[in-house]
C-alpha cells in the first residue's frame, strides 16, 4: 500500500474530527510516512500511532489532550487497518495492532498500558499528574487498569482464534468482509465473553472509590483506560444484545453512571466518544453486525444482562422522606401528651437506587461509611429476647464485645434496646411489647440531643460529666428469627458522605417529662442507599448515629447514619414478618 493511499484513508477517517483536531493528527505527515517506512529512525520527537475507533489507542489520545503541552512534544499518525498488515508496521509492532509508539531515540514500544505508563513517567514534570499520590490509590488504579486489559480488552494470546472479551460485541461468527476467519467467534465463546463483560462491569462498580472519578477527585490513567471501552459497550450492548442502557440508568451501576456522565460532559472525553461512536454507526449502516444479530436469535444462550429474575444489584425502591412543615409549624410528634397542633409529621415517597451492600468490594466499614455488617452469632434463642432481664444481663454483654471489636472503642455502655415486629401498632415500645419498624428516613440524634443524652447517661453510669471526649452513639441491629432470613421490611442505610447539611431536618418529640429531638431528612437525588439482603440472626448491623471526635470540632458528619425500614420489591409472597432487636450504645475512644 503506497504512503499516498494510506494518507487518503487517514483523511477519510479524520473527516469526522474538527478542523483543529485534524490538523493536530495529520501535521508533519511526511515525517510520519518516513517513520512508518523506517522504524528505528532517530527522531526529534516521539511518534504515536493512533486509530480513530481503537479504545486502547484512545486512552493515549485523551492523555495527549489533557497533559499540558504534549501535542507540541509528541507527533501523532492516524492509521487504518490496512496499514497494520504491512511489513513496515510489523517492524513497529509485531502484533500488528495499535497503539504503538516510536520513542525519540527511535525505539518502538507497543501495548497501551506500557505506552501510557512510559509517557506519564517521561513527562512527569508536566501538569497535571494522572497518577495518585498515595501507594494505596496507585495500587487500586493499577489493578483497575490490569483487570480491564486482561479480562475485557486483550485476547491474552497471539495465536489465531483467540479474541478479547470486547470482541464478542463486534467480531463476526464466520469470515466476512469485516472479520477474518482467524478472528471469528463461535456462539458458545461469544456467550461466555458477553457474560464476562457483565461480570467486569459489576467488578468496576464495586471498585469505584470516589467522585467524580474512579479513584476520587482527580483524573487518573484508570479513567482514560475504561472510558473509551464503555463507548463500545454503550453502542453495541443495547442494540445487538438487548441490554438496558447501563451507562445512563442508575438502577444497575449507580457509581458507573455518575462517573460516566461526568466524563461525557467534558469536551475531551465527548470528542473521543463522538469519534468512536461515529465509527460504529458507520459500520452498523454497512452491515457489520448483521451476522451477530442473526446469531443472538438463538435463545438457548444468554445474551441479555442482567438475567431476568436474577438481578440482585441496585434496584429502584421508594422511601419515605420528611415533608417540610407549613408556616408556623414544626416537624415532630407528641408521645403520651396532648397534641396541640404545633407539630406535623408528614412524608412523601421518593424513588431511590438501593445498592446491595453485599456486592460492594471492599464492603462498608464504620470508618468509610459509618456502618458495617458483622458476623456475630448470639447465644440467645428467640424466646430469650422476650425476657428483659436476660437481654440486659446476657445480650448486652455480647453487644459490648461486638461494638468494641467493630469500632475500636475503649469503653462501651449499652443503655437501651427495642424489639420490633411487622404489624406492631406503635413506633415506641413499652417494656412488655414490641414496636413497629420505623418506615421513614431518620437518624437518632442531632448534635444538641446527643450531648444532652450524654450528660443524662453520665448520671446513670456514674461517668464524668464532660463533653470534651471522643465519643459516639452506636446502634446494633439484628434479626431474632433463627429460622428465616429477613425478607420483610429490611433496614436500609444512607452513606453519610452523600448527605448535605441542608438535607437534615430537626424532628421534635414531645414527652410528658421532656422534649427530645432527632433528625429527619429531606429528599436529594445525591443520597446513596444500601442494604444487606437476607440478613440472618448470625449477623449484626453496626452503625453510628452520632460521633464527636473532640469538643472543638463538634459533630462529625460521617457519624450521622440515616436509616429506615423499607418495602423491598424482591420480598417473596408470604415472607415471614420481620422480628428484630436494636441495641443502643454509648462508646468512648
Amino acid at each position: 500500500r503506497s504512503p499516498s493511499v494510506s494518507m487518503r484513508a487517514i483523511q477519510r477517517h479524520c473527516s469526522r474530527l474538527s478542523a483543529n483536531d485534524g490538523s493536530n493528527l495529520l501535521r508533519s505527515s511526511s515525517m510520519h510516512r518516513r517513520a512508518l517506512a523506517t522504524p528505528g529512525l532517530r527522531r526529534g520527537k516521539p511518534l504515536f500511532f493512533d486509530m480513530i475507533h481503537s479504545n486502547n489507542a484512545a486512552r493515549i489520545r485523551i492523555w495527549l489532550e489533557l497533559k499540558h503541552g504534549m501535542r507540541d512534544r509528541i507527533d501523532t499518525e492516524m492509521v487504518v487497518y490496512p496499514d497494520l498488515q504491512t511489513g513496515r508496521f510489523a517492524r513497529i509492532n509485531p502484533l500488528r495492532k495499535v497503539p504503538a509508539l516510536i520513542r525519540d531515540d527511535g525505539v518502538a514500544v507497543f501495548e497501551a498500558r506500557v505506552i501510557l505508563d512510559y509517557l506519564e513517567r517521561k513527562y512527569s514534570t508536566a501538569e497535571p499528574s494522572f497518577v495518585p499520590e498515595s501507594p494505596e490509590d496507585r495500587q487500586l488504579m493499577d489493578l483497575i487498569i490490569q483487570c480491564h486489559d486482561l479480562y475485557v480488552a486483550s485476547p491474552n494470546s497471539t495465536q489465531p482464534g483467540f479474541s478479547h472479551s470486547q470482541g464478542a460485541m463486534y467480531l463476526s461468527p464466520y469470515e466476512t468482509r469485516f472479520c477474518s476467519a482467524a478472528r471469528a467467534i463461535d456462539r458458545p465463546t461469544r456467550a461466555k465473553k458477553i457474560a464476562e463483560v457483565w461480570k467486569q462491569l459489576n467488578w468496576l462498580e464495586s471498585n469505584i472509590r470516589g467522585t467524580p472519578y474512579i479513584i476520587g477527585s482527580d483524573l487518573t490513567l484508570a479513567d482514560f483506560t475504561w472510558f473509551p471501552t464503555t463507548i463500545f459497550m454503550e453502542f453495541m450492548l443495547p442494540r445487538v444484545f438487548g441490554w438496558p442502557d447501563v451507562f445512563r440508568d442508575p438502577i444497575y451501576f449507580p457509581k458507573i453512571v455518575r462517573w460516566w456522565g461526568h466524563l461525557v460532559a467534558r469536551s475531551e472525553f465527548a470528542r473521543v466518544r463522538e469519534q468512536i461512536y461515529g465509527y460504529w454507526e458507520q459500520k452498523w449502516e454497512e452491515g457489520q453486525f448483521e451476522s451477530i444479530l442473526e446469531e443472538v436469535k438463538d435463545t438457548s444462550y444468554q445474551w441479555r444482562y442482567p438475567i431476568e429474575g436474577e438481578w440482585s444489584g441496585p434496584q429502584r425502591v421508594k422511601l419515605n422522606y420528611q415533608r417540610s412543615p407549613g408556616e408556623g409549624k414544626r416537624i415532630g410528634r407528641c408521645i403520651d401528651v396532648e397534641d396541640r397542633g404545633e407539630l406535623v409529621d408528614e412524608h412523601d415517597q421518593h424513588e431511590v437506587s438501593m445498592q446491595d451492600a453485599r456486592q460492594a468490594f471492599p464492603g462498608p466499614t464504620l470508618g468509610t461509611c459509618g456502618f458495617a455488617l458483622v458476623e456475630a452469632p448470639t447465644r440467645l434463642e428467640e424466646k430469650d429476647f422476650k425476657d428483659e432481664a436476660v437481654v440486659r444481663s446476657r445480650y448486652y454483654e455480647e453487644i459490648e464485645a461486638i461494638v468494641k471489636t467493630a469500632s475500636g472503642a475503649r469503653d462501651v455502655y449499652i443503655f437501651d434496646h427495642t424489639l420490633r415486629e411487622t404489624g406492631a401498632q406503635s413506633l415506641n415500645a413499652r417494656s412488655d411489647s414490641k414496636a413497629a419498624p420505623v418506615n421513614r428516613v431518620h437518624c437518632d440524634y442531632t448534635a444538641v440531643s446527643a450531648l444532652r443524652r450524654l450528660l443524662q447517661l453520665a448520671d446513670e453510669f456514674n461517668l464524668a460529666k464532660t463533653t470534651d471526649r471522643h465519643f459516639a452513639f452506636i446502634n446494633v441491629w439484628r434479626s431474632i428469627d433463627k429460622e428465616q432470613p429477613v425478607e420483610d421490611l429490611p433496614l436500609a442505610l444512607c452513606d453519610p458522605s452523600s448527605v448535605s447539611s441542608g438535607d437534615k431536618l430537626v424532628y421534635e418529640m414531645q414527652y410528658p417529662e421532656r422534649i427530645g429531638e432527632n433528625f429527619a431528612m429531606s429528599f436529594s437525588k445525591d443520597h446513596r442507599w444500601s442494604y444487606f439482603p437476607h440478613m440472618t440472626a448470625e449477623e449484626c448491623l453496626v452503625f453510628k448515629v452520632f460521633e464527636q471526635t473532640d469538643e472543638s470540632s463538634g459533630a462529625d458528619d460521617m457519624g450521622f447514619v440515616f436509616h429506615t425500614a423499607f418495602e423491598d420489591p424482591r420480598t417473596p409472597p408470604g415472607a415471614p414478618t420481620r422480628r428484630s432487636i436494636e441495641a443502643r450504645c454509648l462508646a468512648f475512644f
